[in-house]
């Protein structure tokens, strides 16, 4: 029986080093994978925000307009969609110690005064 016992408590130990060796994801897990609006304020201006995550890409799309007065292709316009987009994903998508991230190369202005862009949770640091 002590034998048993011996052969046990080898087999856990050994059992609990495998698990603690296991490569960790730096993937976010999907918090919310359906189309969602939100209104966010920033910078004095309301901004209309619709995102969802497209598993295609691991990247949520997102889209930011300005109900009050359209948004152009400016530079200035370009920084305040990244900010209301990375900052909406995080709020609402990124699980604790993850923030929204722009995906580079993702931001472009659509034709309907929207920009358009993707964005990923990536870890916080």
């Amino acid at each position: 029986m002590r034998q048993f016992c011996f052969l046990g408590a080898i087999i856990l130990a050994v059992g609990g080093v495998g698990a603690g060796c296991a490569k960790k994801s730096t993937t976010a897990p999907v918090l919310t994978s359906t189309q969602r609006t939100e209104t966010v304020r920033y910078n004095k201006r309301d901004y209309s925000v619709s995102f969802k995550y497209n598993d295609s890409s691991k990247a949520y799309d997102v889209s930011v307009k300005r109900p009050s007065k359209a948004m152009s292709s400016s530079s200035t316009d370009r920084n305040n969609a990244v900010q209301v987009a990375s900052s909406t994903v995080s709020y609402f998508s990124c699980p604790k110690n993850y923030r929204g991230r722009l995906v580079p190369g993702s931001a472009s202005y659509g034709g309907n005064k929207t920009w358009k862009l993707a964005a990923r949770c990536l870890p916080q640091g």
